[in-house]
């Protein structure tokens, strides 16, 4: 006897045919399973991003989007992400700082851009970073409150929990936690 085992003669073509078939079959069955996993992934990546997460990718591509807070709608690029805010940039306003925490803005994406990439822009790390830098450099703002009030003043001190601003109405403690929007004020 010997160790290999030798066919008896060619495969019947109708034999070879149905296999063919099987193997085409199994191929395709296991292209979609492969698919179908990989659906699942990206929707489990999506379901593990922040907000954050979200506005650094639109901005690295460079998107055009849309932020709902304070009763505002403005349309931009995104410049910045930082811990809990971002930077958009408007054709009437350069800097807008969104805060992302406490009452978070609502991003839409007007118009993707997926192939362009933008470097990951300079910019302040925090609302608190950037009202600190405002403090430093004697400049006047305007905040945005969740209830839609403006509030512009100088910036007289940031606190762990206010911002201190200083206008015609007097001094004036505004909580950093309501604050949806702000701006260097012109």
């Amino acid at each position: 006897m010997s160790a290999t085992h030798q066919p008896d003669g060619p495969i019947d073509p109708a034999v070879s045919e149905q296999l063919a078939r099987m193997s085409a079959q199994m191929d395709a069955e296991v292209r979609g399973e492969q698919a179908e996993y990989e659906a699942m992934a990206l929707r489990a990546a999506w379901r593990a991003r922040g907000l954050v997460d979200v506005a650094r990718e639109w901005m690295l591509r460079g998107d055009t989007v849309e932020v709902r807070a304070g009763g505002q709608a403005l349309a931009g690029t995104i410049t910045a992400v930082g811990t809990d805010v971002l930077v958009l940039a408007t054709p009437m306003r350069p800097t807008i700082v969104v805060p992302l925490g406490g009452v978070p803005p609502l991003l839409r994406q007007v118009e993707a851009r997926p192939e362009a990439s933008q470097p990951e822009g300079a910019g302040p790390r925090t609302l608190v970073a950037w009202l600190s830098a405002a403090e430093m450099a004697g400049e006047r703002v305007v905040v945005v409150l969740d209830d839609g009030h403006q509030v512009e003043g100088l910036v007289l001190a940031v606190a762990a929990d206010h911002v201190l601003l200083g206008s015609r109405q007097g001094r004036q403690a505004v909580p950093t936690s309501r604050v949806t929007l702000a701006w260097p004020s012109t």
